[in-house]
């Protein structure tokens, strides 16, 4: 982050942060629980523990793309909702949110997290971003199974595939991963301990 902020990359004129994810557990109310007890086995779906998923999940995304602006947004304005978790044990939280966050620069940043079982099918989305454009990669279930560690693990990586066009929007139906090798002088970035 000491690189973007020392203008690596030049002047950040946009940012995104996504929290995308499928279905959480659930608790089955156990005869005796109070509706104390249960609301704490089943935390994540009560505001008053959990402060919705935004806050006890997505933050961690918001708070590293604040960290990268050097500050936190003026304004905010956002849809949610339940949409797909409107059964009584998911208790009263939202199921999505898509929000657009405008920082006192001007810079703004589109934010959107769901937490929907069955959305994605198994599906991994990765986004690529530079100068010219953006990219979608799209990681079938299976090679996820196959080469997770890769595509989650290595800094850097060539992605094999179909590429796939249309209108404004550029894709790659990724087939296969395989690690980037990488001058043993040039090191990853240092990660940052929010906590």
């Amino acid at each position: 982050m000491k690189r973007v902020k020392d203008g690596a990359i030049g002047d950040i004129v946009a940012a995104r942060a996504y929290w995308n994810q499928g279905g959480l557990w659930n608790k089955p109310r156990q005869a005796g629980w109070s509706d104390m007890e249960y609301q704490l086995r089943n935390w994540l779906y009560y505001t008053w523990l959990s402060g919705d998923h935004i806050v006890e999940q997505h933050v961690h995304n918001l708070d590293v793309v604040n960290w990268g602006m050097g500050g936190i947004p003026v304004r905010v304005v956002g849809v949610g909702g339940r949409q797909a978790r409107v059964q009584p044990e998911y208790g009263h939280i939202y199921d999505h949110f898509g929000l657009d966050y405008e920082y006192a620069n001007g810079v703004h940043m589109m934010s959107m997290c769901r937490q929907q079982p069955g959305t994605a099918k198994g599906f991994v989305f990765l986004l690529l971003e530079d100068e010219f454009g953006m990219l979608n990669v799209i990681v079938p279930p299976w090679l996820h199974d196959q080469q997770r560690a890769m595509v989650r693990g290595e800094a850097f990586v060539i992605v094999q595939g179909e590429l796939q066009r249309k209108e404004n929007t550029v894709n790659l139906l990724a087939r296969r991963f395989e690690r980037l090798p990488v001058p043993k002088t040039m090191k990853p970035p240092e990660s940052h301990n929010f906590g």
